[in-house]
């Protein structure tokens, strides 16, 4: 019998034990919790509220159409244009070597850049040559590489090759036209040249224009 007491004490002591225990870790999970939210929260409301800064992207200029009529032209000349006809170096096709034309022109006052295309308006505006940066009157004959020109390729008859050059006050806001293929607007490549990165308009001084056919082969 004295045993049996002493057992059952010995259980309801372990029960009391693990009940106080028990107690205890949730008050201590309950109190961490509250704890965590509380700090959560200040945190949340010490961060600043980042200001909202009313810049002008290049997105939200305008670029009007340009009127090439109401600006001043320069010649360009071509080593590898003769009466009119392009080389067949030039060309990418079995007849030639894919070789950029040579291209010169004076120095215009007040240029910093100049723009230079190949467009085959015979397809489309097809793209063929398309030089940025270029700091000098000219460019040297077979100097582009495969990311600034493809020879003319026509699939059939003659096509007309015609060469722009833009002289520039500064860097454009956008340098548009896609190489090797056809390009919708003439008129939107060459307007987002008369815009500068800083989007004040006028930014063409002059530009020059040479055309060639080449037929074929």
């Amino acid at each position: 019998m004295t045993m049996n007491k002493k057992l059952l004490t010995s259980a309801l002591a372990t029960a009391m034990l693990m009940s106080f225990c028990a107690c205890s870790k949730q008050e201590t999970a309950e109190t961490t919790g509250t704890t965590t939210e509380e700090t959560t929260a200040a945190t949340t409301q010490s961060e600043p509220v980042p200001e909202t800064t009313a810049e002008t992207t290049k997105a939200e200029i305008v670029i009007p159409d340009i009127d090439l009529e109401s600006l001043s032209t320069f010649t360009v000349t071509s080593e590898d244009l003769h009466d009119g006809v392009w080389d067949d170096v030039i060309s990418n096709t079995s007849a030639g070597e894919n070789k950029s034309p040579e291209l010169s022109w004076d120095t215009i006052d007040g240029a910093s850049m100049y723009v230079v295309y190949m467009i085959d308006t015979s397809a489309g505006n097809w793209m063929h040559l398309k030089a940025t940066d270029i700091t000098t009157p000219y460019i040297e004959g077979g100097s582009l590489n495969s990311l600034s020109y493809v020879g003319p390729y026509p699939p059939s008859g003659t096509h007309d090759y015609v060469v722009y050059v833009f002289a520039l006050k500064s860097n454009p806001i956008a340098v548009k036209g896609l190489l090797d293929i056809n390009n919708t607007s003439l008129t939107d490549i060459f307007s987002s040249l008369d815009v500068s990165e800083a989007g004040e308009s006028g930014n063409i001084i002059s530009y020059g224009v040479l055309t060639g056919t080449y037929s074929a082969k």
